[in-house]
């Protein structure tokens, strides 16, 4: 699409490129794969115009859902992703709060030029929890939903606002001012935009993306560790993550809703202590599939399952706030599949305490049992 608009000034576009740099920048997207996933459903879209698309996370995290889509990224501070491109599904998210004030209406406008079906753009209204390099806070823009409505509404026709963790989320259609327009608003009007995954169980999103994006700034990739717990104690210098809060600023997250807040490659290792056995069989599944995207190439995983070894069939009863399922009963056969299946290689067994890594070695804080699993993988090379 021929472009006639400055969007970004060539200063700005410079820190943006070095913020990117960061692997917990720009990871917002991945929490609105299940919303996009639905929307397209919905419609019937085929194709999604990323704008603002950073890392391509969102992909990422469709790609884990299992959704095909004609994926059309772009991003100024990305220039080798070429000009923006109209799609069934405009999706602009986490990136209008931080546009320069002075171009917003231009990007506004290209939004506009760009959206022939739908559109779903999320908007924080508060300040960001990182600053420019030259102090400015990360978002440009911090306006209520009142000042941002009447911007829409001059541009689009606003099908649904939702209530989203720091800000909102809107759902746009082409405003019905010619004939193209008029034929895209006789379609279907979608259902109500969910909101978004709360991935972080009792945290919210922006909280939760904070403490990651404050790990992974603070810690060298090679010393990374995430550390999932049912609740025990938390381990120093790792990134504990459980159903209940193990530490000061610790990420408090459904573990049965998987890793994809997590962008790709930034652990080194990963730690789960008696948690596998009360999942089912299914999440669990998904578990190690994002723990698995989340290591760097050679990273390591470590398991230590302490029930129900040694026999054969699984639970897929889904746990509820309410109700925890009986442990879920694996032997080194099911959980070695499980672990073949998200991807992982060289599986093998170890000693209570004992591993080849010696960032892996110790960690265990129950007493062994009969039926204690302790298992190692190692995430493979690409190809």
């Amino acid at each position: 699409m021929p472009r006639n608009r400055i969007v970004i000034s060539e200063a700005y576009r410079s820190m943006q490129q070095e913020l990117h740099g960061d692997p917990g920048y720009g990871v917002a997207s991945r929490a609105y794969a299940p919303v996009i996933r639905d929307l397209l459903a919905e419609f019937g879209g085929r194709s999604v115009s990323d704008y603002g698309a950073g890392k391509q996370n969102l992909k990422l995290a469709l790609t884990a859902l299992g959704v095909a889509v004609d994926y059309r990224p772009y991003d100024p501070a990305f220039p080798e992703y070429g000009e923006p491109q109209p799609a069934d599904l405009v999706c602009c998210i986490d990136v209008l709060e931080h546009v320069e004030p002075e171009l917003l209406d231009n990007v506004l406008d290209e939004l506009q030029d760009l959206v022939t079906a739908h559109g779903l753009f999320t908007v924080h209204t508060g300040p960001a929890s990182k600053l420019l390099g030259d102090g400015r806070n990360a978002h440009l823009v911090q306006q209520p939903k009142s000042w941002w409505l009447p911007r829409f509404e001059r541009r689009f026709e606003v099908v649904r606002v939702t209530e989203a963790p720091g800000g909102f989320v809107v759902l746009v259609r082409p405003r019905p001012n010619g004939a193209r327009r008029r034929e895209t608003t006789a379609t279907a009007v979608p259902a109500p935009i969910p909101a978004p995954t709360r991935i972080a169980g009792q945290m919210d999103l922006q909280t939760l993306l904070s403490v990651l994006a404050r790990y992974l700034a603070g810690t060298p990739t090679g010393a990374r560790g995430l550390n999932l717990t049912a609740g025990g104690d938390p381990l120093k210098g790792w990134l504990n993550v459980g159903a209940v809060a193990v530490a000061e600023a610790e990420m408090i997250h459904n573990l049965a809703h998987g890793l994809s807040f997590l962008p790709p490659e930034c652990m080194a290792r990963i730690y789960s202590e008696a948690l596998l056995e009360d999942l089912p069989q299914a999440a669990a599944l998904r578990l190690l599939k994002d723990a698995n995207a989340a290591l760097v190439t050679g990273g390591v995983i470590r398991i230590a399952l302490w029930g129900g070894a040694n026999r054969s069939s699984a639970s897929d009863v889904e746990p509820t706030a309410h109700h925890q399922p009986a442990p879920v009963p694996y032997d080194v056969e099911s959980i070695g599949s499980l672990l073949q299946a998200a991807g992982f290689v060289d599986i093998t067994s170890q000693a209570y305490g004992a591993s080849n890594d010696p960032g892996l070695a110790g960690l265990e804080r129950r007493e062994p049992a009969a039926s204690s699993l302790i298992l190692e993988a190692r995430k493979p090379a690409a190809g």
